[in-house]
């Protein structure tokens, strides 16, 4: 299934896609920035995630997924909400998990670690997560303005190179 973990900073997920026995991925992206600076993960169908973030979006005005299937949404001032394969919204409070994983990672985060490490603990002891790992940060806003761009190694400063 996946790990998705919340500690009210930041929302973390798993990156391994299996089924029907099989390993299909490793590098799954299932943490998205929304377009109001929400951050989203998913568990359940990976076939069901693209449709959820434009419904969250507002691309879309109807969605509907299989059973099982979970969003995790964080907002910049620490609220989180979820919603189930029919669209309902509940509040959760935080810490919150999600997926196969979900009680090793809340274990870790009651043991002082933070999302995205909970999540790498449990992927390394769940045998339905794994595989790379991921985290994204909240913001007010639209995240594409108010985001810095990536740094770029420029190479050695000049008092290096000598």
């Amino acid at each position: 299934m996946t790990t998705i973990a919340c500690d009210g900073k930041m929302i973390a997920a798993d990156g391994l896609v299996t089924g029907n026995g099989f390993i299909h991925g490793r590098t799954c992206k299932k943490v998205f920035r929304l377009h109001d600076g929400r951050v989203v993960a998913f568990s359940g169908s990976a076939f069901d995630i693209a449709g959820a973030v434009d419904y969250l979006n507002g691309v879309t005005a109807q969605f509907s997924a299989e059973e099982g299937f979970e969003a995790v949404i964080l907002s910049a001032d620490g609220t989180v909400q979820c919603m189930d394969e029919k669209t309902r919204l509940y509040a959760q409070s935080v810490p919150c998990v999600s997926g196969s994983g979900g009680a090793i990672a809340l274990g870790a985060m009651a043991a002082g670690k933070d999302a995205f490490e909970a999540v790498k603990i449990a992927a390394e002891l769940d045998t339905h997560s794994g595989g790379v790992c991921s985290f994204l940060i909240p913001t007010e806003g639209d995240a594409d303005h108010i985001m810095p761009p990536p740094v770029q190694d420029a190479g050695p400063l000049e008092s290096e190179a000598a």
